[in-house]
């Protein structure tokens, strides 16, 4: 057999043997390959980074479903939830591991201007489906942490801040001068709402303490004057309710219809007729 028909005949039986890629999408270059990464590979002291982990898998040689991962991230803190996300494409299924981590040890501070943190070698340990078990590691990824004020910056004698430290002008949303109106009116207005309660009150007061003249008090005092020709005690016993009457009104008349009613000497028409105008003058009127 010649040499031409020795690489034909191989090249034959390798056809044969490579198993094709279908037409689902391409084949990995191996069985199963990790990488990890950070995104954004460089951050500020105590900013958020997200470490991941991307495993490849040729899942007609292996079973993505006993896929297990080692993921180390110290010194980093994770600051949330790990996701994880599987993405198959005929023969190949990618599985992605995301977790957000934050730089917040001593191993972080830069000793110049920005340090680099390394975690451990992330690890996959996966079941083919033939039997037996494959374990790749990956390369270890590095985190830049960069200072957020630089050496030249804090050796300065006069700091370079990015801020302005000038206190910025007022603002209102509502200008003073028109807010000072708009209360001085609601003030107005309030005052001259509780001098009307007050008026109001005392008006009250008054009709309260003045009967009118078909009231009890009014009566009482028709009959002292309608008694001024009649007996001593018929205007006696009308001045006596005058002064119940007066009790809860005025006090001082009502002592003076008393003393009048009950004075050892009866009351005169007269000194009855003039009384009753007392009361009619101050408090039936």
């Amino acid at each position: 057999m010649t040499v031409a028909s020795c690489a034909a005949l191989a090249a034959a039986v390798a056809a044969l043997l490579w198993p094709s890629s279908g037409s689902g999408g391409p084949r990995p270059e191996r069985a199963v390959s990790a990488r990890a990464t950070f995104e954004p590979p460089a951050v500020a002291f105590a900013d958020t980074a997200a470490a991941r982990l991307s495993v490849v898998i040729d899942n007609r040689a292996l079973d993505p479903s006993t896929l297990h991962v080692t993921f180390p991230l110290a010194p980093l803190d994770t600051v949330g939830a790990t996701i994880r996300r599987r993405v198959d494409r005929g023969a190949t299924t990618t599985i992605t591991f995301t977790a957000p981590v934050r730089c917040l040890g001593a191993a972080c501070v830069a000793q110049g201007e920005s340090a680099t943190v390394s975690p451990g070698a992330a690890s996959v340990d996966i079941e083919r489906r033939a039997g037996g078990t494959v374990h790749v590691a990956a390369a270890r990824a590095g985190l830049t942490v960069d200072r957020r004020v630089g050496q030249a910056a804090v050796a300065a004698a006069r700091p370079p801040f990015r801020r302005d430290l000038e206190a910025p002008a007022a603002s209102y949303r509502v200008p003073p001068g028109a807010l000072t109106a708009i209360l001085a009116t609601v003030a107005a207005v309030l005052a001259a709402l509780g001098g009307g309660l007050v008026a109001a009150t005392v008006l009250a007061s008054r009709r309260a303490r003045r009967p009118s003249s078909g009231s009890d008090l009014a009566r009482a005092v028709a009959l002292v004057r309608s008694a001024e020709g009649r007996s001593a005690d018929d205007r006696r016993r009308a001045l006596g309710l005058v002064a119940r009457l007066l009790a809860r009104r005025d006090r001082a008349l009502a002592a003076s219809a008393d003393d009048l009613a009950w004075s050892r000497l009866p009351p005169s028409g007269e000194s009855a007729t003039s009384f009753a105008d007392e009361v009619e003058r101050k408090v039936v009127r």
